[in-house]
């Protein structure tokens, strides 16, 4: 049989799981990032007062806020991708009970 003629199965219960997990890692990364950029400050007198200076405080701002944009949105991402499971868990936990019925209809 080929990958194309099998059947589609799931667990609506691991899915389940998995989808707790990203909403966890989701939540986790947001948190991380948020932390970090409290951390990672650098005042703009530890640049010293040589030529250029304030240029690369400039660029470090640049640097910090492009990172911690890309970890927000991955964060994002992640939880987006938790509230899919969710949903496609539940969507497959009501295609089963539907064709059990359609199989068997008075539930014996």
């Amino acid at each position: 049989m080929s990958q194309v003629q099998a059947d589609v199965t799931a667990n609506p219960a691991l899915l389940g799981q998995h989808a707790k997990e990203c909403a966890w890692n989701g939540r986790l990364l947001y948190e991380s990032i948020m932390s970090a950029r409290q951390t990672i400050v650098i005042p703009s007198t530890a640049f010293g007062n040589s030529t250029g200076a304030e240029a690369l405080d400039n660029l470090h701002q640049q640097v910090i806020e492009a990172g911690g944009a890309t970890v927000e949105r991955m964060a994002d991402s992640v939880t987006d991708d938790a509230d899919k499971l969710v949903g496609m868990a539940f969507a497959y936990k009501q295609q089963d009970e539907a064709n059990a019925h359609t199989i068997n209809p008075q539930g014996v």
